[in-house]
């Protein structure tokens, strides 16, 4: 039987390690080639970080929250309000609107600034690339967050105009008055106004016209349907 010194066995455990840092060297590397093939990164680009931001609520208007992820490439998943529904399925806005548009992201009462670099529509909603941002697990801090844009950025505008419906008074085609907008409301399918006294689906055969002088919105609707 061949004896085993102590010197020998400390040679074989060097010669272990040495080959298990080189096997998990070479998965790293393959690793790092994959995700460059991918078009991706392994390298930390950016951190998300939320910041108090003093004021910065009255410039910004609120499109919807993060309602969840897709793919490995970070993509996050932005679910309308119903404003926002409501111009999407009019057609008013798409998704290029959103491209290398500033977002902001509230959680708790801070911030967190990011820059859309691509963006597609979803079923109720769109999904956003940040850039700087291409994996997953660097935008996993932001679910649940608000997603706000600036009010003076086109979409903003549109959501803008909007949500002033709100407090117009409501006058059908006979002149009688069915109370002041309380709300937009709907799905993603049907929209409606939501005044004091009845309930309006928001369809161009319906609402007839929006007065912004008067602050009027024209119907033809009855408060007894």
């Amino acid at each position: 039987m061949q004896k085993i010194t102590r010197t020998n066995l400390n040679n074989r455990l060097t010669g272990r390690i040495k080959h298990s840092l080189k096997e998990r060297n070479s998965k790293n590397l393959f690793s790092r080639r994959r995700l460059l093939n991918l078009g991706l990164s392994d390298r930390l680009t950016e951190t998300i970080e939320f910041i108090d931001r003093e004021n910065l609520s009255d410039s910004l208007i609120r499109i919807g929250a993060v309602a969840g992820f897709r793919g490995i490439r970070g993509d996050i998943y932005v679910r309308f309000t119903i404003p926002m529904l409501g111009l999407f399925n009019s057609g008013h806005i798409q998704p290029c609107l959103f491209d290398r548009l500033d977002v902001f992201f509230r959680l708790k009462n801070k911030f967190f600034e990011a820059v859309v670099s691509k963006s597609r529509s979803g079923s109720e909603g769109f999904y956003f690339t940040l850039e700087g941002f291409n994996t997953r697990t660097k935008v996993v801090n932001l679910r649940f967050s608000e997603v706000l844009i600036h009010k003076d950025s086109v979409p903003g505008i549109l959501i803008s105009k909007m949500d002033s419906y709100v407090g117009f008074m409501v006058l059908n085609t006979e002149g009688k008055q069915l109370g002041t907008i309380l709300e937009v409301g709907g799905t993603k399918f049907q929209t409606y106004l939501k005044t004091s006294k009845t309930v309006i689906p928001n369809v161009p055969d319906i609402v007839i016209a929006v007065k912004k002088d008067s602050r009027t919105v024209v119907v033809d609707w009855s408060d007894s349907w």
